[in-house]
Parts: C-alpha cells; structure tokens; sequence
C-alpha cells in the first residue's frame, strides 16, 4: 500500500474488518489508529503558532487532528472566546489553512460539525433559520395539565428538515471550503446530539397518531407521572420513546448520509452515554439503535469517570458502559468503536492514569481514542480553561509518544477482526422507560447483571430486542452483523416480548469462553480475524501489579505481543503473567510461523556517574496566561532519588557519564517515575517511558565506545502549578469557566516529581 492510499482509506478499511493482521504492522504500527487530538479553538491561532502546535502533536506521537470551533455565542457567561465569525469565509479560510498544513506533515484529517456542543444547531444558526422548528417540550401550567412549551434556542432534533438543514450549513460548507483537501478528510465529529425527555410537538403527535393508531394526547400527564398512569398509560410511554428512538436515529443516519456524499465517516457519541437510562433521560428511546447509525459508534470518559482510584460515575451509571458502543459496531459488522478521552480531567494524567482509563476501554471493546484537547492558546484567561491540556507548553508533552505508540498498537491488535464472545446482555430498553417503578428495576437488574458477567470473567456484548429479532440462527447461534451468540443473558425481572423468547429458545445456550485468567481483577477480552486467530487482550483492572495464569482456547502456538516495543514473545499457553495496574497483555493466537524476540537478558550493570542536574523549564501560571518558560538552576544530584524542589512545575534534565568499552545494547530501567522522561544519548533522542515497567532499551548504534553522556530529561504535572494559583484573582468565574473548579479538585491530588532507582545494564 503507498503512502496516498494508506493515509485516505485506512481507517475505513478498519471499520470494515478489512485489514489483516501482521507482525510487520504491529510492530511498525497504523498513524490511523493513534489517539487523535482535539484542536480546541478558542481564537484563531496565527499561521505561525497553527503550524507550531501541530509539528508539535505530529512529534507527540498523535496520528490525526481536527478543529472544534468555539464561537462567542456558544456560552458567552459561560466559557468566555474570542473566535468571531463561524462558519464564515474568514472562518473556513483559516481552517483551511491549518489543515493542509497538518495534511502536509503527516497528520490524518478529522473535522467537528458544531461550534462548541451538542450537535444538531449550528451553534444557534439552525434556530435562527427555521424558528418554527424549535425543540419543544412537554410541562404542566398552574392547574397541573400538560402543555407544550419551547426550549430556547434547541432545534428540534427528531425532525428530518432540522436535520437535513444542519448538514447543509455544516458539512456540505465544509465540503465547498475545504475543495479537494476534503478529499483528505478521513471522518467527521458528531458530540453528544441533544435529544430530550419530555420532547413532544405538534408534529410528533401527528406521527405518533398515524403509526399506532390511537392519540398521545390522553396519556401525556403519563409521561410524567408514569407511576400513576396505568397499564395503557405504560403502553402509550413506550410507544412513544419508540418514535422518539426512530426519529433521532433517522437524524443521525441524515448526518450519515451527508459524510458519505463527501467521503467521509460518521463518528461520535451520545450524552450521558455512561448510564443505563439514557434511552429514557436523554429521549434516546434505544441507545445501542441510536449508536448503529454511526460508522464509528462512541463512548466518552470525562470527569473522572474512569480512574484507577476508583471510577467517580454518577446516576444510573453502568461500569461497563464502553460496551455499549463496542456492541453497536461488532453487531453492525465493523470493527471500530470510539472514546472520546480525557476531558475535565485536569492536569493531573500521568502516563500511567492515561494508560489506565485507555485500556479500561481497550478490554471492553474500544479501539480508537480521541484525546481532549489542545487550545489554540493558552494566553489570558484561556490557561484555565477545559483541562487538561495537551500541549507544547504543558510540561512533558513530548514524552507522550511512547504512550501513544502504545495505545496506537493495542488498538491495531484490537481492530484487526471482530468480537468472538459468545454471550450477550439483553438491554432492557422498553422497561427503562417505562419509567417509575418498572424502569428502576430495570435499570438495577441490568447493571447488576452486567457487574456479575465481568465479575465472572465472562466477556460478553450487549444486545437489544430488535437486533434479536432481525438476526438469524444458524446452528444455535444468533449471527448478529458480526457477532454470533450462543446465548443471552437477561437481567433479573425484565418483560421479555414473547417474540424475543421464543428466538431465545432456539440458541444453544452455552457459550464458549476463549480465555480464562486465575486473577478476579483481569479482565480479558477476544476478537477473531479473518484467519481464524484469536486476539486476547488481558486488563489488570485492579490497583496493583497482579500475577496470573492466563489460558486461551486454542491448540495455536501463543504469542505474547508487546505494545511497548512491537515485540513478540512465544507464551507458554496457560502460564503466568504480570501486569501493572492498568497495563494489559495482548496474546495471539496463530498457526503462522512468527520470529521472536529472545527474552533479554542482562550482562552486568554499568555504572553512571553523575555530571550535572539542572532545571530547564518552568511552568508558570499569571494573569498572563500560562507558559513553559527557560530556567537555569541547579539540583540536587544523587543515583538513588532525584526530586523537584517542593513546589517547583516544569523540566529537569539529569546529566551522567559512562563507560562503554565497545557499542552494544542496554536497558536503561527506573524503578519509580513520577511522571515522564525523555531519554538522551551522545546528543540523539532515543525516546521516552511515562508507563510502568520504567524502562527503554538503547540501541548499540546510539553508544559510543569508550565515554558516552546520557541525558533524562523528566517533567511533572502541571497540576503542581495550577494547585498553588489563585485563578480567581487574575479572572471572574465566567472567563475561566464551568469546569475549572472540578478539574481543580484532581490538580489538588498531585504533588511532587521526580525518579529513583536508575540502573543502565548491558544485555546479552
């Protein structure tokens, strides 16, 4: 495959399970499946700050970039901006510019088809076109009846023309500004598209009349009260969430539709897509039918939600809630599923965390990740914005590229074929928004039984009543897109349709498990390529290095694939691993003959003397805004434990010296890194560690024979500075905005920095 091909279709060759699975890809690695930045524009950067931004994400290891518009009257209280003119001609002009700049460099091309969130209005320009199509929403007046009254400002998401108008002012003027660089863009962006509870409207009664025959209109008190409104007044609130699931999917494969005419792949996720009851809350009416209609159905972990201390999941909130999307896609026959990553985190990720909540998803089925965000600046009041921040001038950005060509790999051996599992969840949509006392069952007996699959070492999908009843069986088992089930799983006291039992009957009913692990905390997920091979991903879900014995299903020779390196290793099928916390093991299973690595072992350590440990860069906050400046300072110096002053964010590099009689390979290894570090030898950058195990082999081309200098240059979080600054003397609460207070709690965790345990050992 050349080059212009490989960056054009890629990933759509992956989203079709089209792309076969090989030693020389994994180790090399696919740019179409590293983590993709989010370009959050708050102004619009110059030419030259555009271009140093994105030489900057191309060299931290990210794969594709695009641009989300932040206009001043997304949130004007709230996130103050200052980008004027969305989608102008000034506008597309400058993005543009900055992305065939990007496209020049090797970045991938992404675009976002709103300014600021939810999807669906243009940023107001939907409204102000068609005002009689207004979100509209059902509400009791003073005497307690049900009337009818607007959103401010909401389009109607469940109409076909808002729909088709939104397309018109966004993606096809994309497609007009762009030219024949939008030939270049490989997806589109679609965040968190609002649908609505209590949305009701003239239009939908009229619908709603001609498809079942009878009027809402005497059961819309039902739909807010739905413990008081009856067995009719239960048929009538499902009826009518059914609708809503039609006509808001219908929305999203309108925006399909609209990538498709311009090449492009429909990407994105739902809101509040980590609770069980988003069908209901979010007037969803079916999530996973929702999340069908995109090409590459999505998740996203914000706030906390995912964290090694403990997921921080609010409401009805469902842990394994990356299924949802991972399902959506096996069951439409591709292989992609989306998380949109980091956002409200604050600038408190290290490596490690990073890793943690990437993998937390790479088990449950999510295998490209969008990371959030770069601003276009970090000038004034902008340094305090939605953090965290990855960015040139946050400490330790360009150690990232080890994390990302870690990621990059566990997705690309996670991609290359389908979900071979065997089991499914059955996802009680209808009882969920039944609502009252039904749907609180409901919503508890799902999560319960979904935490007892996982807590049982099955690895399972989620499934809905139509996908049942639209997929065939074959030899007891139910062929879903590329899914086949052996049996499903239905939680405890749901109303089963009498149509989806008897389609359940005729499976086999036991289903085989690929892998099992003797430890309750590794959670291990299979696909299966083209070829018949099993890939395992294996996820130490717990706090603390674990030890396991780990066995595939198979009569294969196993290989233990390094994401790390690209390196391959021959398993002893069935015997031990150990992973750190959040780490995970990938084991493939293949009659292909694969050459491994032989397990390195150490010649004798080499002994490094210090030279000289200085600060070099200063992360400083001011009302101002925030900058990574030149420092000069001396540290203190030892082999045991180097640490940051109390107080001090930024970089630090630490010099030694050592003695090499002839060129050959090393590991350099530290036993705590807190929390990146970049590596330097003889002058030449040899790379980077921010994820446990602390280590990096040097390549014998990179030592000299005789004296050599080897550079670490480590960097901790800014959490450090922004947990000591006083925000709200430089800014008023509206120019810092909505989320700096939440992200401040996580800053407030970090302290310190700095590494310990350095050795530098010769191998054989």
């Amino acid at each position: 495959m050349n080059e212009e091909t490989s960056r054009t279709n890629t990933l759509k060759r992956y989203v079709d399970a089209g792309v076969p699975f090989s030693k020389e890809l994994f180790e090399r690695g696919d740019t179409a499946l590293a983590p993709v930045l989010c370009w959050e524009w708050l102004r619009y950067p110059s030419a030259k700050e555009a271009r140093r931004q994105l030489d900057a994400a191309k060299k931290a290891g990210f794969g594709a970039v695009y641009i989300l518009p932040m206009p001043r009257q997304f949130r004007p209280d709230t996130m103050v901006t200052e980008l004027d003119g969305y989608l102008t001609k000034r506008f597309f002009a400058k993005v543009r510019s900055a992305l065939a700049y990007a496209d020049k460099i090797g970045l991938r091309l992404w675009l976002y088809d709103e300014g600021g969130w939810p999807s669906g209005s243009a940023c107001g320009k939907v409204v102000k076109e068609m005002p009689d199509r207004t979100l509209m929403r059902l509400s009791l007046d003073e005497n307690g009846e049900p009337v009818l009254v607007p959103r401010s400002g909401k389009p109607d998401i469940y109409d076909e023309d808002v729909a088709r108008r939104f397309t018109r002012l966004t993606h096809r003027s994309y497609a007009e500004a762009l030219g024949e660089l939008g030939s270049r863009v490989e997806a589109m962006f679609t965040d968190e598209p609002a649908g609505s509870a209590d949305a009701v409207s003239g239009r939908l009664l009229t619908e709603f009349r001609k498809k079942y025959g009878y009027d809402m209109e005497p059961y819309l008190s039902s739909l807010l009260s739905p413990d008081d409104s009856g067995e009719d007044g239960v048929s009538a609130r499902r009826d009518r969430y059914a609708l809503l699931c039609e006509r808001f999917t219908n929305t999203l494969e309108i925006y399909r539709r609209a990538d498709h005419e311009n090449g492009w792949l429909s990407v994105g996720h739902l809101d509040r897509d980590h609770t069980a009851d988003s069908c209901l809350s979010k007037g969803y009416g079916n999530t996973l039918r929702a999340l069908k209609a995109l090409d590459i159905p999505g998740v996203d972990a914000i706030g906390g939600q995912i964290h090694s201390q403990g997921n921080l999941l609010d409401g009805n909130a469902a842990a394994f809630y990356p299924r949802f999307a991972s399902s959506a896609a096996v069951q439409n026959g591709t292989a992609l599923a989306l998380s949109e990553s980091f956002a409200v985190y604050g600038n408190a990720l290290s490596g490690d965390e990073m890793r943690y909540v990437v993998n937390y998803q790479l088990v449950r089925g999510i295998n490209l990740f969008n990371f959030m965000t770069m601003p276009s600046t970090m000038a004034d009041w902008y340094a305090f914005s939605e953090r965290p921040y990855f960015h040139p001038d946050i400490p330790g950005f360009y150690a990232l590229d080890s994390l990302c060509a870690e990621i990059e790999r566990g997705c690309l051996f996670m991609a290359t074929g389908l979900h071979a599992a065997e089991t499914a969840l059955w996802y009680p949509h209808g009882d969920i928004v039944s609502g009252g006392k039904q749907g609180e069952h409901a919503i508890k007996a799902f999560i319960a039984a979904g935490n007892a699959l996982e807590a049982a070492g099955v690895d399972y999908d989620l499934i809905d009543d139509a996908t049942v009843l639209e997929s065939p069986v074959k030899n007891g088992l139910l062929h879903a897109g590329g899914a086949a089930y052996a049996e499903i799983v239905i939680p405890d006291g749901c109303t089963l349709p009498e149509a989806v039992r008897e389609k359940i009957k005729a499976l086999k009913g036991k289903a085989r498990a690929f892998a099992a692990c003797t430890e309750p905390s590794f959670i291990h997920r299979t696909n299966r390529d083209a070829n018949g091979d099993l890939h395992v991903c294996v996820f130490n879900q717990s706090r603390e290095t674990k030890t396991a014995k780990v066995r595939v299903d198979t009569d294969k020779p196993v290989y233990l694939c390094d994401p790390k390196t690209g390196a391959f290793y021959l398993f002893d099928n069935g015997g031990e691993i150990t992973l750190a916390c959040g780490q995970c093991a990938l084991l493939l299973a293949t009659d292909d003959r694969i050459d491994c690595a032989s397990e390195c072992r150490q010649a004798g350590e080499i002994v490094l003397r210090p030279v000289s440990a200085n600060k070099t860069a200063e992360f400083r906050l001011s009302g101002k805004g925030a900058e990574l400046a030149p420092v000069d300072g001396g540290l203190q110096f030892t082999t045991e434990k180097a640490a940051f002053p109390a107080g001090f964010c930024g970089e630090a590099a630490y010099v030694y010296s050592f003695f090499s009689e002839e060129p050959g390979d090393c590991i350099l290894s530290v036993t705590s890194l807190e929390y990146f570090a970049e590596v330097f030898l003889n002058g030449e950058r040899v790379g980077s560690v921010c994820t446990a195990p602390y280590s990096l082999k040097l390549d014998r081309r990179y030592i000299n024979a005789g004296k050599n200098k080897l550079t670490i240059r480590i960097a901790n979080l800014a959490a450090v500075a922004y947990a000591r600054t006083d925000d709200y003397a430089f800014f008023e609460k509206k120019y810092v905005g909505p989320y700096h207070d939440t992200t401040l709690e996580f800053e407030r965790e970090v302290s310190g920095g700095g590494f310990g345990g350095l050795r530098l050992e010769r191998l054989r």
